[in-house]
């Protein structure tokens, strides 16, 4: 089965790191129907995290994440939340483009906690390692200036509410 919520937290710890290298992290977003774990935003760009803690191995093809469970190899489920991932990212997307004019693309993030030897997959949707997000993220191009940054969490906060 999938422990869904709850999640989040390790991904507090990787926040901090986060905080240090320049990233603003909002986090516990109402979206409609749904809630958002984290958006952060830094200097490459603005990402959308939702935490998933999983029991078994983890792998990721594409989009397609099979969690095998641990003691029984044949007994596997497929995740299949990268697509409302992918909505909620293109929503983010949309108010922060109405409040800033800044075409600001939202990339989707599942921070996966679980046995997970590939660390980082996914084409449309990333999927992260828990441990590795702060080492992903900082690897990723930059693409916001400075001020840009605070820009965009601004017209984050101003839409959602930080409820941090």
């Amino acid at each position: 089965g999938e422990a869904g919520a709850g999640g989040g937290g390790g991904t507090g710890k990787e926040r901090g790191v986060l905080g240090q290298q320049g990233w603003i992290v909002l986090h516990a977003l109402t979206l409609g129907r749904g809630n958002l774990d984290h958006v952060i935003i830094g200097p490459a760009g603005v990402f959308l995290l939702d935490s998933k803690r999983w029991r078994g191995r983890v792998t990721v093809e594409d989009d397609v994440v099979t969690i095998r469970h641990a003691e029984d190899p044949e007994l596997s489920w497929c995740y299949g939340g990268a697509g409302r991932l992918r909505g909620s990212a293109r929503v983010v997307h949309k108010r922060v483009l109405e409040q800033t004019r800044m075409s600001v693309w939202v990339e989707p993030v599942c921070v996966v906690w679980a046995d997970f030897p590939q660390g980082a997959a996914g084409e449309s949707c990333r999927f992260v390692g828990g441990g590795e997000l702060s080492r992903w993220l900082s690897e990723r191009p930059q693409k916001l200036a400075p001020d840009r940054v605070g820009q965009v969490a601004d017209a984050v906060r101003r839409t959602w509410g930080d409820q941090s």
